[in-house]
């Protein structure tokens, strides 16, 4: 079953990544406006969360949890208004590869938050991840904005590192 889902996943991730450029180019005035659509539809579902926690009398120990989870929603957020911005500058298939900066950040960021200690093939990974993300950059047929979109995705891929570090 594994199999399916990693072979199933980069399929579907290239699917929504299409899609997106597709509707920042054609569909959306301004690339914020997939931002206000994310935000809505991440609204949509705390309601229908909040109602059914309601319903099945479920008690939160601690409302710093709800504080955290409306925190990291933010984050997410403001990630997805950089990479929507990114997506109006370059190509999907280039700005989908600039994602792979944040597995790269999280161990490095790890390291020094939790002294987390990592071996050299994973921190060899680590630089082959980052530079094969910089050398997607000479790719982008947009040559005023190669550098600008690759600025905009180290950003976003900033904030989803810290987004996942809270979540640890």
């Amino acid at each position: 079953m594994w199999l399916l889902f990693s072979i199933t996943a980069p399929f579907f991730w290239a699917v929504v990544h299409i899609l997106d450029e597709h509707t920042v180019q054609e569909i959306f005035e301004k690339p914020w406006m997939g931002v206000v659509t994310s935000s809505i539809a991440s609204i949509i579902v705390v309601i229908i969360l909040a109602f059914v926690i309601f319903v099945a009398k479920y008690y939160i120990s601690e409302i710093s949890i709800i504080v955290l989870c409306f925190i990291i929603g933010i984050l997410i957020q403001i990630s997805q208004a950089f990479y929507f911005i990114a997506l109006s500058k370059s190509e999907a298939g280039i700005i989908a590869g600039y994602w792979n900066i944040v597995p790269a950040l999280l161990p490095i960021a790890s390291y020094f938050i939790d002294k987390q200690i990592l071996s050299h093939w994973q921190y060899f990974g680590i630089i082959v991840l980052l530079s094969s993300s910089t050398l997607l950059c000479f790719t982008d047929t947009r040559r005023q904005t190669r550098v600008h979109g690759l600025l905009l995705m180290i950003v976003a891929s900033v904030i989803m590192t810290i987004v996942f570090l809270l979540e640890k």
